[in-house]
């Protein structure tokens, strides 16, 4: 972008933020984050989330940073959009949910896998039977474990498998309770650093479903639709940026994280994931990632994801203007 329409941009996002100062906002977007390094946080950091709502007559206000998706929080009104995985979602959607999905980006392929101690001798998917394994039940991890596991040909009776929270299963790893981690990138690094761990198997190679999901509350979607869209919009020109200039997310997760710049540089790739529309034809997708947990009695039975898709794609975007 040149001098003068970066100018521009600047000023008419001014405008738009003082038209709304002025005539006051329609209602607050409480966005719940979820502690780490994500797409959220740079569409947040840059500023892109606040000024694409504001022309759309909305505030954000940042709720959080939450330990794990703020269900109950978003049950109870004082979260209006977070985001998940499709896994961790599988269980939830079994109960009393009022949320929809909006968005979503693909797995972080590279990024998730199994981790296994240098000194345990597992060379091969095969050399996990009988292994301890740490990961996180019915999240990201676990769906992750599962993959790998049916790949070697092997079923969780056939491995000891220790359920945690992601950071307790890290740090179970780390202290040498397990010989095995199943994980995604954020952790996986921190086992490779700390833990004298490397990387077995990547959900590439096993074939995860594990989607990163965007979701809004049934009422707040129904009531202003255009601010979920606003968002969408915010959420994928900040993937697209950091897709774009790696080098300038690593900066920014660097600043943020209070990561030297090296370690930051491995966290780019899943915020740079391409966001997209959720519509009718993702629908194979997250039934097949529940129907995984159904199959080895995670979760009773296979959750219905026909009523949870908000396909935004044909919200019109109103956003009058882009930042770079």
């Amino acid at each position: 972008m040149n001098k003068t329409l970066l100018q521009l941009s600047r000023l008419l996002a001014a405008a738009a933020l003082g038209a709304a100062t002025q005539v006051g906002f329609a209602a607050d977007v409480n966005y719940g984050v979820i502690r780490g390094l994500t797409t959220s946080n740079l569409a947040y950091d840059s500023g892109l989330l606040q000024k694409k709502l504001a022309a759309v007559g909305h505030e954000l206000k940042w709720r959080g940073p939450y330990g794990g998706t703020p269900y109950d929080a978003l049950n109870a009104g004082q979260v209006d959009i977070t985001f998940t995985t499709s896994t961790n979602a599988a269980a939830v959607v079994l109960g009393d949910s009022r949320f929809k999905i909006f968005g979503y980006q693909a797995p972080d392929l590279d990024g998730e896998g199994v981790w296994v101690k240098k000194s345990a001798g597992i060379k091969t998917l095969s050399d996990l039977k009988g292994r301890r394994i740490a990961t996180d039940r019915g999240g990201s991890g676990h769906h992750v474990l599962l993959k790998t596991l049916e790949k070697a040909g092997l079923t969780p009776k056939d491995v000891q498998i220790s359920y945690f929270d992601p950071p307790e299963a890290l740090a179970a790893f780390n202290g040498g309770q397990v010989e095995a981690l199943a994980t995604w990138r954020t952790f996986g690094v921190s086992a490779e650093a700390r833990g004298d761990g490397v990387k077995l198997s990547t959900g590439r190679e096993v074939g995860s479903e594990n989607l990163l999901i965007y979701i809004v509350r049934t009422d707040f979607a129904d009531k202003h639709p255009e601010a979920v869209r606003a968002v969408f919009d915010a959420l994928q020109e900040a993937a697209r940026q950091s897709a774009a200039k790696p080098e300038a997310t690593a900066e920014v997760w660097a600043r943020l994280g209070k990561l030297p710049l090296d370690g930051a540089r491995l966290l780019v790739p899943p915020a740079s994931r391409t966001f997209e529309f959720v519509t009718p034809a993702l629908l194979p997708t997250l039934k097949n990632a529940g129907d995984l947990f159904v199959k080895y009695g995670v979760i009773p039975r296979s959750p219905n994801y026909d009523s949870f898709i908000f396909d935004v794609s044909k919200l019109p975007s109103k956003s009058v203007f882009k930042v770079s």
